[in-house]
């Protein structure tokens, strides 16, 4: 590919911003930019949505000894301090499956030495030791539906402050500090990872990868659909799926702590959703094309789908306290008044969000500078929030690519040279 020189031009026309071509290309040119600062706000005025505001940080008014005055319950404290102490006991790495980077020196799992050397994974717990010994692909299974959950997160916020950002050195916790803190952060981090292996094992049990599972064969009549069809094909057994995942990832869980206790339930909002996402799939079968036999079976929706529904939820998600009572099990209760219970499918967090706006790696933000913003948008994705106040600049970049591409028989793909412009805002 030929290097363009940079284009000289002074950019003074924001109406495209962040225009990019759909073909495949190169960008290696210097930039002439433009700084816009008569458009930066206070951060002080930027919510994240609307109910920012109402689930503010505050707790219940509380006795001098830390009672309530209903039904003596106690309210528990979820402070940083608690969670980032039980985040060291029985604590497993087990996303480290799911990273880009080579994994397999840690492993030696192959059908002859899995079952020993499963014991001997350090990233992995007890329970998971034992259930990567049940068959030799299931480690590999588990790290796709993990790389699953870690590719629709970083999809679904890469327009945002936060862009789910992960880590890939060694023995470095893939998604670092921002699991230190209870936020909707990593609730949805919970909720999508635990649905991308529900997604993957049960992909694995209809493809024949595993053999303690199959296809679904407990699948009853829906009731949407008309009876001039009958049960065939490879229902996706989405029980097993989930039933194995609950057993794998909510292993690493305490339920007796608060952070244990709000990392299960987005767990299982994870799960959940994905059974939601199931749709009735149909075939044809008959003499010219007629539909003499109708067979139908159950499979999952496309993942994406998965991550939009989530992703709602993140925005929606409820700030709840843990209380703790002398006769029953420690429960979420909303942390303001006037706010209804959250029920199985919302996000819950206890903490608010801190600020990503700047880099702070103790906290695993990377900040926002020179993050590709729309400078028209008054969304997430625009300039005004995205940049937290500190403007942006426009560039304009001139780039070579292939277009026009024809085959040309036999087996050769000709394709012209073609010249064009996009522009972007970056912030500040």
């Amino acid at each position: 590919m030929t290097i363009i020189p940079a284009s000289s031009s002074v950019i003074v026309n924001n109406n495209n911003n962040y225009q990019q071509t759909k073909m495949p290309m190169t960008t290696t040119t210097a930039t002439i930019t433009a700084i816009h600062d008569n458009d930066i706000l206070s951060t002080n005025h930027i919510n994240h949505n609307n109910n920012q505001q109402l689930f503010s940080s505050q707790q219940s008014t509380l006795t001098k000894d830390g009672h309530s005055n209903e039904n003596d319950t106690k309210i528990i404290s979820t402070s940083t301090t608690i969670h980032r102490i039980n985040n060291n006991a029985n604590r497993s790495n087990w996303w480290i499956l799911g990273t880009r980077r080579n994994y397999a020196k840690y492993l030696d799992i192959t059908p002859s030495t899995f079952k020993i050397n499963c014991h001997k994974v350090k990233f992995l717990n007890e329970i998971q030791r034992e259930m990567c010994s049940i068959g030799y692909n299931v480690v590999n299974i588990v790290g796709r539906g993990a790389r699953i959950g870690i590719d629709e997160c970083q999809h679904q916020f890469k327009m945002n402050r936060w862009n789910c950002s992960t880590y890939e050195e060694e023995d470095a916790r893939v998604f670092g500090p921002v699991l230190d803190i209870n936020s909707r952060e990593k609730a949805f981090i919970h909720a999508i990872s635990t649905a991308g292996v529900v997604y993957s094992i049960t992909r694995a049990c209809s493809r024949g990868e595993m053999s303690q599972c199959g296809c679904d064969e407990t699948t009853r009549r829906s009731k949407n659909v008309q009876h001039n069809w009958e049960w065939g094909g490879c229902s996706d057994d989405i029980h097993y799926g989930a039933e194995f995942t609950k057993k794998f990832i909510d292993s690493v869980e305490d339920p007796t702590t608060p952070d244990g206790l709000v990392n299960l339930h987005n767990n299982e909002v994870g799960r959940r959703v994905i059974k939601s996402k199931m749709e009735l799939i149909c075939k044809c079968h008959g003499m010219s094309g007629s539909c003499t036999i109708k067979v139908c079976w159950r499979k999952m929706k496309p993942f994406r789908e998965v991550g939009q529904d989530l992703s709602s939820r993140f925005d929606g998600a409820t700030h709840v306290k843990v209380i703790e009572s002398r006769k029953k099990r420690s429960r979420l209760r909303p942390a303001q008044k006037n706010v209804k219970k959250p029920s199985k499918r919302d996000l819950v967090f206890l903490e608010e969000s801190p600020d990503f706006c700047f880099k702070n790696l103790t906290i695993g933000a990377e900040g926002t500078t020179d993050r590709i913003c729309n400078a028209t948008s008054y969304g997430l994705d625009g300039c005004r929030y995205l940049c937290c106040g500190r403007g942006y600049r426009t560039i304009e970049r001139e780039i070579e690519a292939k277009c026009n591409c024809k085959f040309v028989w036999c087996c050769n793909v000709v394709c012209d040279k073609c010249r064009s412009k996009i522009v972007e805002t970056r912030c500040n």
